[in-house]
């Protein structure tokens, strides 16, 4: 079972690291410590550290997007390819512009509960609400 959560997090480091070698590199070494660090665990602990890789595993390949930071020439042109560009300005002053790599296995949430978080409540006043 430990093998097959280690297996998992070096699948998921590679599909969310590609094309970032030093940043994978230095993720399959970490993982590899950990593990070797956890092979005195005793009996008791396995079961949950062995949970802990897998939602890890779960995490790198489903929540972890990487950004590169580009340029607003360059971040015009990746726009209009249709790729994912965030802080998009022009000018001195403006946002860092990012070029982010997403894949087929990133969550995408349709941020419902956060356009519908707060509706119905009751505006109160004063500093907590309490009308004071």
């Amino acid at each position: 079972m430990a093998l097959a959560a280690y297996r998992a997090i070096i699948r998921s480091a590679k599909i969310a690291f590609q094309g970032d070698s030093q940043t994978l590199t230095a993720a399959l070494a970490s993982t590899r410590a950990g593990f070797e660090q956890n092979r005195t665990l005793p009996a008791a602990d396995i079961p949950a550290a062995i949970n802990d890789a897998h939602e890890i595993a779960g995490f790198l390949r489903k929540n972890l997007v990487q950004g590169q930071r580009i340029d607003a020439e360059a971040a015009a042109a990746a726009e209009a390819m249709g790729e994912t560009v965030v802080g998009l300005g022009e000018g001195q002053g403006e946002k860092p512009v990012y070029r982010l790599r997403l894949h087929d296995e990133i969550e995408r949430g349709d941020n419902e509960s956060i356009k519908t978080a707060g509706k119905g409540k009751v505006a109160g006043g004063g500093c907590c609400g309490g009308g004071c």
